[in-house]
């Protein structure tokens, strides 16, 4: 009970001094600038914190720079040689609705050539199995493998590769969604520019039915991207792993054997949308798997 009540007193003092502090600096405000400057500064911050500032680029802006399906279609029906995409999707770390997130953000693609190979843990829900089935009536490209008890990530990796039949693949977590147009955007680049081996879009994030916090990717900077992996989230390649390497540590390896700058592309706007609840949990797991093995 004692406990409890310091508690209390603890969070009570704390939101009295955030209050205390913010109505000093409004006053501040009011006084250098006046009362216009002050609404404006609150309705400012008010619609970055919310998301509303982004969700206007979703509802009106957005929707006029994304591909339509038919235009996809025209650019791939004289096109035989364009290239089939392998979804990868390791759905351990993940639940069914996750997955199902996934698979439904798959089938709404406008890329006609595209696989799905997913590894599922059939000891934590049998009902992987069930989601997956209800795809593949639709979606006969699709390979999937489950994994009984613990698989390190590495290895995991090795057998996502293992079922993929297509050259160009991306990495997709529990509850990721592409956006419909990525992968045709992404993947009619080729035909300009053959050379491409990495492609990578922008990101944001989802829940409650509600998208923010955009994470626009800075183009290609080979010197950044050592210490700092932005690319995360939204990457396709058509370069090889080597003994189930991340996506991260393999684009390090094509540095160092030489990638040249025209063979990376930055694609604007957003490719992939990402559970906000999951992602970073998933990332910080299959970090420590790794650095665990290694």
């Amino acid at each position: 009970m004692e406990l409890f009540s310091k508690t209390i007193h603890f969070q009570a003092s704390s939101v009295a001094n955030g209050l205390s502090e913010l109505a000093v600096r409004s006053y501040r405000h009011l006084m250098t600038h006046g009362w216009q400057s002050l609404l404006k500064t609150v309705f400012t911050r008010l619609a970055q914190r919310s998301g509303w500032s982004y969700l206007s680029f979703v509802l009106w802006e957005e929707p006029l720079m994304q591909m339509k399906r038919e235009e996809v279609q025209e650019a791939t029906d004289p096109w035989p040689e364009a290239p089939w995409v392998s979804v990868l999707i390791d759905a351990r770390l993940g639940t069914v609705r996750e997955l199902a997130y996934s698979l439904r953000s798959v089938e709404l693609q406008f890329w006609p050539r595209t696989e799905v190979c997913v590894l599922y843990d059939l000891e934590k829900d049998r009902r992987f199995e069930e989601c997956l089935q209800a795809f593949i009536i639709n979606h006969p490209d699709t390979h999937h493998h489950p994994i009984s008890g613990h698989v390190a990530s590495r290895d995991s990796r090795i057998l996502l590769h293992n079922l993929r039949q297509s050259n160009w693949w991306i990495e997709l977590e529990p509850g990721d969604r592409l956006a419909p147009d990525f992968l045709s955007r992404a993947l009619l680049s080729l035909r300009t520019q053959p050379e491409l081996r990495w492609i990578y879009g922008d990101t944001d994030l989802y829940g409650f039915g509600w998208r923010y916090r955009p994470d626009p990717k800075p183009d290609w900077d080979p010197i950044r991207l050592m210490g700092d992996n932005y690319l995360q989230g939204a990457v396709l390649s058509c370069s090889s792993p080597e003994a189930g390497e991340s996506p991260y540590s393999q684009i390090l390896r094509d540095l160092r054997e030489g990638l040249r700058e025209v063979q990376a592309l930055h694609l604007e706007g957003i490719g992939v949308h990402r559970p906000s609840h999951t992602s970073r949990t998933f990332e910080a797991s299959a970090e420590l798997e790794e650095v665990r093995e290694y």
